[in-house]
Order: C-alpha cells, then sequence, then structure tokens
C-alpha cells in the first residue's frame, strides 16, 4: 500500500529511486569514514607519527610570514 502510493506522487521514480540510492550511499560512506579516524586514533603508530610531524609543522612560517 505504501509502495503505491509512494509511486503515485512521482512522475519519475528513477530520479526518486537514485535520491534514496544517492543517500544511502553518503550514509554509508560517513560511518566508514566515522570508523576509519577512530581505528586512526587508536594507533599508537599513528600518533606518534603525528606528534612528530607536529613539532615541524610550523618550522619557519612564521619568519617567512613577517614582513
Amino acid at each position: 500500500m505504501q509502495e503505491q502510493f509512494f509511486f503515485h506522487q512521482t512522475n519519475n521514480r528513477s530520479r526518486v529511486i537514485n535520491e534514496v540510492l544517492r543517500q544511502e550511499q553518503h550514509k554509508f560512506f560517513v560511518q566508514d569514514l566515522a570508523k576509519a579516524y577512530q581505528d586512526q586514533a587508536s594507533d599508537p603508530d599513528f600518533i606518534a607519527e603525528v606528534a612528530a610531524w607536529d613539532i615541524t609543522v610550523g618550522d619557519g612560517l612564521v619568519e617567512h610570514l613577517q614582513p
């Protein structure tokens, strides 16, 4: 019954279906991205690497940006 109502509300069913699929793909992408960030945040090797780069990130920038 709901399906019939849904398809009677639009002339372009394909567009509606494609939009629903796009939204679902986006939802799964965001979930995967969140999991990747969580995994990354708990990886001691990654944390150590970021800490090493954080030390060098500003090297010379202050002197270079000043007139």
